[in-house]
């Protein structure tokens, strides 16, 4: 599938941690931010409300921040992070709702740090006591500059490592070993690049639980990598290649281009299960030696 990478994570943790792991990875899909700093290249236009309507919002910012910050949906949005005024009309409306939960999420591990952080990706201002948007008014150039650059791309591409969420996670438990750990395999997508931040943000949550990890990934069949943290070790590795690197490692058969026939053949490409023996090969150990 064009664009997308397969990747997994494999994790062994002692089994009386299982649970607590679980639960430090489980979280958010995406990282909330006000509405208003939730738009796309092409919404960029100037919200549809009456003047009316906005003296209303105006007198009733302090009511309505209130009732936003004490939503259960919002049990999570730091006191630091600014409340606009597309924030206030999801109270009014009664529509304020949580973000969709996953069993492994990148938000949870790595956060938006401060507002220092979140300014860097949504510059804005208070206009009449609520937070709006600067880098998009009236400008085209700061427009695109936003939607590439910065916004909720910038945050993506920064704290994850693509401009995406994970797509189709999923996890199994594959038998408990004989030391009394159990390993935690999950499998995801995601588009336009791959997750980079694991030996950042997971690190600390694998040294806390006393775990490790493998993360494996292959992206268009064209290049992969992977990320092996064992905190016990004080082990941190991280390697990037491409098809003609993996390939000849894991001892593919590289044909010249004019060997190939059209008809019959099919222009040869790795898939993850080669860049998991690229990164067996690599770590050297047996504890991911049987994952394919």
């Amino acid at each position: 599938m064009a664009n997308w990478t397969n990747a997994s994570l494999t994790v062994f943790v002692p089994a009386q941690h299982k649970q607590d792991f679980l639960d430090a990875v489980k979280g958010p899909n995406d990282w909330r931010i006000p509405v208003a700093a939730q738009r796309s290249l092409l919404s960029f236009s100037e919200e549809e409300r009456s003047g009316h309507d906005r003296i209303e919002l105006i007198a009733q910012r302090e009511k309505l921040e209130s009732a936003f910050r004490a939503h259960p949906a919002c049990k999570d949005y730091p006191e630091w992070m600014p409340f606009s005024m597309g924030d206030a009309e999801l109270v009014l409306r009664d529509e304020v709702e949580g973000i969709p939960e996953t069993i492994l999420s990148i938000p949870k591990i790595n956060p938006i740090a401060d507002r220092a952080e979140f300014d860097r990706y949504f510059p804005g201002e208070l206009t009449d006591d609520y937070w709006e948007l600067t880098e998009t008014k009236n400008d085209t150039k700061s427009i695109v500059r936003y939607f590439f650059a910065l916004g909720q791309h910038g945050l993506s591409l920064a704290k994850l490592g693509a401009h995406s969420i994970l797509f189709n996670v999923r996890m199994t438990e594959k038998s408990a070993a004989q030391d009394g750990r159990v390993c935690l395999h999950f499998e995801f997508d995601v588009k336009n690049g791959s997750v980079t931040c694991f030996p950042a943000a997971l690190t600390p949550v694998l040294q806390k639980f006393d775990a490790k990890a493998l993360h494996v990934w292959e992206h268009n069949c064209e290049s992969g990598g992977f990320d092996y943290m064992d905190p016990a070790t004080d082990t941190v590795l991280t390697v990037v290649d491409d098809f003609d690197v993996i390939a000849e490692s894991v001892g593919m058969e590289i044909k010249e281009q004019e060997d190939y026939d059209e008809e019959n053949s099919e222009p040869l490409h790795i898939d993850w299960s080669d860049v998991l023996l690229y990164a067996q090969q690599h770590i050297k150990d047996a504890d991911f030696d049987n994952l394919g």
